[in-house]
């Protein structure tokens, strides 16, 4: 699963928190040596008729695609991480419920996992005998321009939150009536005797994808970004070229979410990114010309509140989808229904206008990775991506045309056999102190 499937769903979320009458409960029951359950159970059943028509036919109307889909669990909850003991949807009451085994609650309250179960911000520390737990955010949230237009007798949602002793059943519990209703900074203790338990805080759970160790990055340029006033904005720019050995018979499709493994500058304040991109980047160097095997990576890191000297070793990871073999094809006319077929996939224009054109993928057992312009100069230009939606085994993806279509000519160019490798980059020690050029 994508995070931007997970964007999605929350706005769907968003719009239901706005009609209210949604009720989530989630309960961990963890044991002494950080495994556990946990059961989710979402359902509208304090809606009425109207209610649950309206959110039918929105769910229908937009596609939406929940990480918590039985088809998507597998990417959300990867094995032997996690297991899903039970998956029950009733679509026409519109209920659902999930019962997870899990390995590791760290592993279970990584970002994406914790966000799929409306537990982000759930924290906990080990006191001796006692664990004490945090809950800081408010779940389920709505942005206060959402309650531009608050509709009439809307049932407020529910959210509940159960943490059980796995060997003495004594629990805790946090709950949420409405959307503004949150208890901040929320703290609870439960008696616990830990048999190996500790707190490993983790922004990403990492599956057991092949590790590739990345060459000497080239850095191009470092400089300091410093917003006056507003130190925590301030930042470090790297820019660099990152390149590691191909496998022969082999293409890498793109590089995409950069996490910090490792880093720190003079060894006392840690490197943190201040954004962390999940947009796919392509294997091209910094003028934009195609580089197989290497990239341009531009890293921001967070400065200190006072100079420094030295940035420390650090390591990034990347995810690097590869590929087993690659195929285009071409549209002859840009027309809306106009179809190609590669491989058992279909590619539909499902929408075309002087200014975007968008693809449906029917199948996807191969990635689409490119789609070209044959303008009318004879420029075979690379159109840039904009909105992507998913369903089912559809997607549809839309793109920025360079001009008109007319009677332009559009290529495909697919992948199959992907495959996801991680990539690691180890950059530094670096000196920071200022330095004069020699020209």
């Amino acid at each position: 699963m994508c995070l931007n499937h997970l964007k999605i769903y929350c706005l769907f979320i968003a719009t239901v928190l706005l009609t209210g009458c949604i009720d989530r409960e989630v309960t961990i029951i963890l044991n002494p040596d950080g495994s556990g359950i946990l059961e989710y159970l979402e359902h509208f059943d304090r809606a009425d008729e109207e209610m649950r028509d309206n959110i039918k036919k929105q769910m229908a109307s937009e596609q939406i695609s929940s990480p918590l889909d039985e088809d998507r669990l597998e990417k959300l909850l990867p094995s032997p991480n996690f297991k899903v003991t039970r998956y029950t949807e009733d679509k026409q009451q519109l209920r659902r419920k999930i019962i997870v085994a899990f390995k590791d609650i760290n592993e279970l309250l990584a970002q994406e996992q914790s966000a799929a179960f409306n537990i982000t911000g759930l924290d906990f520390h080990l006191n001796q005998n006692v664990l004490d737990f945090c809950f800081s955010g408010n779940p389920g949230k709505v942005p206060d321009k959402s309650h531009k237009a608050p509709l009439k007798d809307k049932v407020p949602p529910r959210f509940t939150l159960i943490i059980v002793n796995g060997e003495t059943r004594e629990k805790i519990t946090y709950f949420q009536e409405g959307t503004g209703n949150a208890i901040p900074d929320w703290k609870a203790s439960l008696p616990f005797k830990s048999s190996g338990l500790r707190r490993v805080a983790m922004k990403t759970l990492f599956k057991n994808f092949p590790v590739v160790q990345a060459k000497i990055p080239k850095i191009w340029s470092g400089a300091w970004h410093v917003n006056q006033g507003q130190i925590s904005r301030s930042s470090l720019n790297l820019e660099m070229t990152v390149s590691f050995e191909q496998e022969p018979d082999t293409t890498y499709v793109n590089w995409k979410n950069p996490v910090l493994l490792k880093g720190s500058f003079d060894n006392e304040y840690a490197a943190e990114f201040t954004q962390m991109s999940s947009k796919n980047g392509a294997f091209t160097d910094k003028y934009g010309k195609e580089t197989p095997g290497s990239f341009n990576y531009q890293m921001n890191l967070k400065k200190p509140d006072h100079p420094v000297s030295q940035l420390e070793q650090t390591i990034v990871r990347f995810v690097v989808e590869k590929s087993e073999t690659k195929e285009t094809k071409k549209f002859n006319r840009p027309e809306k229904g106009g179809a190609i077929e590669i491989d058992g996939v279909v590619y539909e224009i499902e929408d075309v206008s002087d200014t975007s054109i968008s693809i449906k993928i029917t199948k996807k057992l191969m990635r689409l990775s490119k789609l070209f312009q044959l303008t009318r100069n004879g420029n075979r230009v690379e159109l840039k991506r904009g909105n992507r939606s998913a369903s089912g085994d559809t997607e549809s993806i839309s793109f920025a045309l360079v001009e008109p279509p007319g009677e332009s000519t559009f290529f495909v160019q697919a992948h199959s056999g992907v495959h996801p490798i991680y990539l690691d980059l180890t950059i530094g020690p670096l000196d920071l102190t200022p330095q004069t050029r020699s020209e």
